[in-house]
């Protein structure tokens, strides 16, 4: 018999995405409304209370993310540009400054910093 042995921060991961999984529903319909709601009422407290710091800059960098683009699509992009930058302290620990998403974070901050002048 095999037995699954998690550690704590791979438990606690899996809460946290457990929260986040709500989210790729609404991603097709574009439901900025629901999707800021759901980040920023459960999943962002839920990270920063995570004690983990994979799990916390991981899951912090995808919901701030996703509230970021809902901020571009509504105009809101004082906001956006904040939420980007803010987003760099999250990036060095996951993905990690190699990933692809390093790059996209800097066009995003641009775009929102172009959309204001």
């Amino acid at each position: 018999m095999v037995g699954a042995h998690l550690t704590p921060e791979e438990v606690e991961d899996g809460k946290v995405n457990d929260a986040y999984q709500p989210l790729y529903h609404l991603k097709k319909p574009n439901d900025c409304p629901q999707i800021e709601k759901l980040c920023k009422t459960e999943i962002i407290p839920m990270a920063e209370r995570s004690k983990f710091e994979l799990t916390r800059n991981k899951f912090l960098y995808v919901a701030n993310r996703d509230v970021a683009i809902c901020e571009l699509r509504t105009g809101r992009f004082q906001e956006a540009e904040q939420r980007f930058q803010e987003m760099f302290d999250y990036v060095k620990v996951w993905p990690g400054t190699d990933d692809s998403d390093y790059p996209i974070n800097y066009r995003l901050l641009g775009e929102a910093r172009i959309m204001q002048m």
